[in-house]
């Protein structure tokens, strides 16, 4: 028995066709995935999905994945932390074009549906907490502060200052 025949990616390509949303750690999730050629014909291959997360004490997370049509997939994963994962669409090991895909995770269910990005000014930030209104309130360990940033992340008030211990 010869080994298989070498798997040859560059004319495919992999995008994710879900709506853009953020992810739920511990919740079951869904991503549908479109892998066809630049032709637009779908891959002839199997592929299989991994969920990376963003740290290096978790394990990758194997995803089920199922065949809707011919190039149209749906991975189904359960994250277990919160972050960035990097989901990897493959054939035999090797990513398709495309991928890995960038899947935000947030243990609140109310991020649901804000995008992802950094935000910066926050000294030390210890703690979070989101309202019902969407404001985040963050606590700054090194700036000895409660800070109060609205959904886009722009400051709205800070309040608090170094104390004596008294």
């Amino acid at each position: 028995m010869g080994s298989p025949e070498p798997v040859q990616l560059e004319q495919f390509s992999c995008v994710c066709v879900s709506d853009p949303q953020i992810f739920l750690s511990g919740k079951q999730s869904t991503v549908s995935l479109l892998a066809e050629s630049l032709d637009g014909s779908p891959l002839p291959y199997l592929i299989d999905c991994i969920l990376t997360p963003p740290d290096n004490i978790h394990q990758p997370i194997k995803c089920i994945v199922e065949s809707i049509l011919p190039g149209q997939y749906k991975a189904v994963f359960t994250p277990i932390t919160c972050g960035l994962h990097q989901l990897h669409v493959r054939v035999r090991d090797i990513n398709i074009p495309g991928s890995p895909l960038g899947i935000p995770v947030s243990i609140s269910p109310k991020m649901r549906g804000n995008p992802v990005k950094s935000i910066t000014g926050l000294e030390r930030p210890w703690g979070i907490d989101v309202t019902d209104d969407e404001l985040m309130i963050v606590s700054e360990y090194g700036g000895h502060c409660i800070t109060v940033l609205d959904r886009e992340g722009k400051k709205i008030n800070s309040f608090g200052l170094y104390g004596s211990g008294r």
